[in-house]
């Protein structure tokens, strides 16, 4: 795909939006005043604070993600699963994931 994103890297983009972790959203949300340097935001849609105190933080919709994914992964007749599930794979390294053998 010239100019563009592979189907393997929008795979390996989504499998590490899904699976990503939420804690540094919610020191966000209890600890606003610390910035937002170096925490992984990715999954925060909207941060809200009441004026009593109260804090919504909503985030993306892993089930939805999921859903893609699995989309994504079905191979097409243009191109096989193999370089999608290597995509999944190093995503997982780099969330410190253990990769399954493909």
């Amino acid at each position: 795909m010239e100019g563009g994103l592979t189907r393997a890297e929008v795979a390996a983009l989504i499998a590490e939006l899904a699976f990503a972790r939420a804690d540094d959203a919610v020191k966000l949300a209890f600890s606003p005043d610390d910035g937002t340097e170096g925490l992984d935001l990715q999954l925060v849609r909207e941060i809200k604070r009441g004026g009593n105190g109260a804090v919504e933080l909503k985030l993306l919709d892993r089930e939805k993600l999921i859903e893609l994914l699995v989309e994504l992964l079905k191979p097409t007749d243009n191109e096989g699963s193999q370089e999608l599930y290597s995509a999944i794979d190093n995503a997982a390294k780099r969330l410190g994931g253990k990769p399954d053998a493909v």
